[in-house]
């Protein structure tokens, strides 16, 4: 089996992303120069973080408190998309609360003004990175079908392993000018 090998190998060059943090410390390691966190990746499109795998139907934020329950995310920007509205409310202060960005939601009896439209379109603009990352994985056949297997750290594994070429794949090692060309007659 090739997955171990791969595994370690990627993690040894940098590209694993990281799948649980224990302490502030261990997540400060993973972003510390970053300043803007994008749930789901970062501004670079490299994914650095992937939680474990969850049965059924959760909603997002209910995985990013569980996963990240003793960390503090608001030392960073925070970019995310309606799937976490209730963020927020896990801010302490008001200055906390400045460092989440998220769209404004609408309805039927209640439309978004212009201004909100406006900063919603901004706001995409910036995220936009985070959905060209979840559709570089979705280039992995692996990931687009539906997996048989009941052992979920397979999946995860995968999922991971996936995650890293990915995020190789975006340092564009593979493109036609960075792959190493070796003359047999040279030396």
């Amino acid at each position: 089996r090739i997955k171990p090998y791969l595994k370690n190998s990627l993690d040894i060059m940098g590209y694993m992303p990281k799948s649980l943090f224990t302490n502030q410390e261990d997540f400060e390691k993973v972003f510390a120069d970053k300043d803007d966190l994008f749930i789901d990746c970062t501004n670079e499109k490299n994914i650095l973080y992937v939680s474990k795998i969850h049965e059924g139907k959760k909603h997002d934020f209910k995985i990013l408190e569980e996963e990240l329950e003793n960390i503090d995310i608001f030392e960073h920007t925070i970019w995310v998309d309606l799937g976490f509205l209730g963020i927020a409310k896990k801010a302490k202060n008001g200055e906390e609360i400045k460092k989440i960005n998220i769209p404004h939601k609408g309805s039927k009896n209640k439309p978004l003004t212009a201004l909100q439209k406006e900063e919603n379109k901004q706001k995409a603009s910036k995220r936009v990175v985070v959905e060209n990352s979840i559709a570089g994985l979705k280039s992995f056949h692996i990931l687009k079908n539906r997996h048989r297997t009941l052992d979920l750290n397979n999946i995860e594994t995968t999922v991971k392993i996936c995650s890293a070429l990915a995020n190789l794949k975006n340092k564009n090692l593979f493109s036609k000018n960075k792959i190493p060309v070796f003359d047999k007659n040279a030396a």
